[in-house]
């Protein structure tokens, strides 16, 4: 049985199609979408782990757990680790210059809201930013516009330097978040070669649907 790691850079959702890629293999993972829209909560709190179905290794190799079927990474020692897990097929979620400005916009609005603490907000803070609260991403427009134009060299960055040998699927940054035509459900299910189920859909549109009403206007 093939494992399963989604390669991607923050920002692109690719937590939530971890949990897709599980429903697809069979194991229930029903995350709780956030008010933001984001899915790093999968039933135990965020970047807690789904109940050794989903790895999050992130940006922390320290927390790599071999005994999983689905890892997510966004970057570290990945040809590496694909030469000791044979087995392993990487699916990147890949993103074209028009998406960078999008992905950084949704990496500051649904996890900086969970990074920036009081401390970093004084070692981040700009010269017109009001006082800190904790919801103060989304309060202010000064802030979240300086905090995206801050952070779209390092979304760019990634694009520009990850590791493309590795990849054996890629699945676009649109089509993760219903924003073209092509089937996200259906994509998935080429390359897993399972069939969608009508809970399948639904977990897909229930992302999309929020994630387009929150950042795409529509």
């Amino acid at each position: 049985m093939n494992k399963y790691m989604v390669y991607c850079c923050a920002g692109t959702g690719g937590l939530f199609l971890t949990s897709v890629i599980a429903n697809f293999l069979g194991m229930t993972v029903k995350p709780n979408f956030s008010s933001t829209g984001h899915s790093h909560d999968q039933g135990y709190g965020n970047w807690k782990g789904a109940n050794r179905v989903v790895n999050f290794i992130g940006d922390y190799w320290s927390n790599l757990r071999r005994g999983y079927p689905i890892f997510n990474a966004h970057y570290g020692p990945i040809r590496d680790f694909k030469k000791s897990q044979k087995n392993l097929k990487v699916i990147s979620i890949k993103m074209y210059p028009d998406d960078y400005y999008d992905v950084t916009k949704l990496f500051v609005c649904k996890a900086w809201p969970d990074i920036l603490t009081e401390q970093e907000y004084a070692n981040q803070k700009g010269v017109d930013w009001p006082d800190y609260s904790t919801n103060i991403i989304a309060e202010s427009e000064i802030v979240r516009t300086d905090l995206i134009n801050h952070l779209l060299l390092k979304i760019t960055d990634w694009d520009k330097n990850y590791d493309r040998e590795v990849v054996d699927y890629n699945i676009n940054f649109k089509t993760v978040m219903g924003l073209d035509n092509a089937s996200l459900a259906d994509t998935v299910s080429d390359i897993l070669q399972k069939p969608v189920t009508d809970e399948i859909q639904k977990l897909i549109n229930e992302y999309q649907q929020l994630n387009k009403r929150l950042y795409f206007n529509s």
